[in-house]
């Protein structure tokens, strides 16, 4: 029988930021990931020599994902900072701050750089319009929080992000740099330069990554983690049930989306109250759909990137627009679980039918206020994907399950985790910091 001193189920990229600091301090680390690679939502594509990214990605530049890479010897990817905004007024692009209301904006900031981690999170269950309402009704300073927030923490309507998830992005940017116009890199050869590293660091320093490895359940005795079990051997039929084969380890962190958890380790485990916790959270999900469209020259600046706000005529959403790379485009929009289409129930035609309708629509609508990229382009993919638990008010922060479960020396870490706040790679980078740390001796 197999023994590790700490197994990970998932190898996106909180199982990878946990894995790659767990082996570098010493410890047996075996990763468990179902799909065919690691990397999760990070991993890209190629086409005709082009990098493809699943998605629309950034990494912003709040420190957390960069210690890792301190910690772990390899150098941090390099890249291009997106430092201008420019959004749609009366049919013009303009930029972001032409007009606005520097000194209410200048008032607006300081506050949340003065404030402490505890007053942040007194935020968690109100809506950042509202916050910013009491403060100034300057429609410029409103559509540069909207438009920075919107991009950063996943939501198609202004009323819906919570304030004080808001207020951990900007601050973090804010404490590290005094500004916000350092806020988002974008990686050279894409964001997966950042898993290959963190997936070389584990394997360096004897640890293992199974890829097409589902996880059966997780051993839980007397109320402590003590491995896991997974399918093994070759499935003859259909209905077959696959043999199990039992891995053990002191130590499982679940590192795969809140909505998955019961997938992988059964949720009678667990007290009532915990599980009600998690499932009434799971399906009030972010998503992100768009775009990604390879054009035959630059249409605008590199390190610019553009919004449509508020909706567009007919899709009705908010887009966003930004260089990926050199003539590679992102448009995209974003939408909550409360809004059509429903990917939870891709399996049903009806959802299907919708997301092809609603991006149908939606690019009309691209060509209509980008008249110039039609004719430019020489390919397009789209996408549509779930993204995490939207930040909406009363559903992040404290609201949210921590790192520490019911169950002794079983962690959860993803980007959907209270520990997870900020903007996605490096919120999740700070939880695998968090959790590495206490397993490590080092909290």
């Amino acid at each position: 029988m197999e023994k590790w001193d700490v197994i990970v189920v998932g190898a996106g990229l909180s199982g990878l930021s946990s894995g790659a600091l767990l082996a570098n301090g010493g410890k047996k680390v075996l990763l468990l990931e179902k799909a065919a690679w690691p990397g999760g939502r990070q991993h890209s594509g190629m086409i005709d020599g082009t990098v493809v990214e699943n998605g629309a990605h950034e990494i912003s530049r709040a420190g957390h994902l960069e210690e890792i890479f301190s910690r772990i010897g390899k150098d941090y990817p390099t890249g291009t900072n997106m430092a201008k905004t420019e959004i749609n007024k009366n049919g013009k692009w303009r930029p972001l701050l032409e007009g606005i209301d520097r000194s209410a904006l200048r008032n607006i900031l300081s506050e949340i750089a003065g404030y402490s981690w505890d007053d942040v999170s007194k935020h968690d269950d109100v809506s950042l319009k509202d916050w910013v309402s009491e403060r100034t009704q300057d429609q410029g300073v409103h559509d540069l929080f909207f438009t920075i927030c919107t991009s950063q923490l996943v939501a198609n309507h202004y009323e819906d992000i919570a304030a004080g998830e808001a207020m951990v992005h900007l601050k973090e940017q804010l404490d590290r740099w005094g500004t916000l116009s350092k806020t988002v890199l974008r990686v050279d050869g894409g964001t997966s330069k950042a898993t290959e590293a963190l997936i070389d660091s584990i394997k360096e320093n004897g640890g293992e990554i199974r890829t097409n490895t589902l996880v059966n359940d997780v051993i839980i005795e007397k109320g402590k983690a003590c491995g896991v079990e997974i399918e093994v051997g070759q499935r003859i039929i259909p209905a077959q049930l696959p043999d199990l084969e039992i891995i053990e380890a002191p130590v499982v962190i679940c590192a795969v989306p809140l909505w998955d958890l019961f997938n992988v380790v059964s949720e009678d485990k667990f007290p009532h109250w915990y599980r009600e916790w998690v499932k009434g959270l799971r399906y009030k999900f972010s998503q992100v759909t768009g775009f990604v469209m390879k054009v035959k020259k630059l249409l605008w600046p590199f390190e610019v990137m553009r919004w449509y706000i508020p909706v567009l005529p007919r899709s009705k959403m908010a887009m966003g627009a930004y260089w990926e790379q050199d003539t590679v485009l992102q448009v995209y929009f974003q939408t909550h679980w409360n809004e059509i289409p429903n990917l939870f129930e891709m399996e049903q035609a009806i959802n299907r039918r919708k997301v092809r309708e609603l991006m149908k629509l939606f690019e009309e609508d691209v060509y209509e206020v980008l008249p110039e990229l039609k004719q430019n382009i020489e390919w397009k993919v789209p996408y549509s994907e779930i993204f995490s638990v939207a930040a909406a008010p009363g559903q992040v922060g404290r609201f949210r399950p921590g790192m520490h479960t019911p169950i002794e020396n079983f962690y959860l870490i993803n980007d959907s985790v209270r520990e997870s706040r900020g903007m996605g790679f490096q919120a999740v980078a700070h939880s695998g910091i968090l959790c590495a740390d206490e397993i490590l001796g080092q909290k």
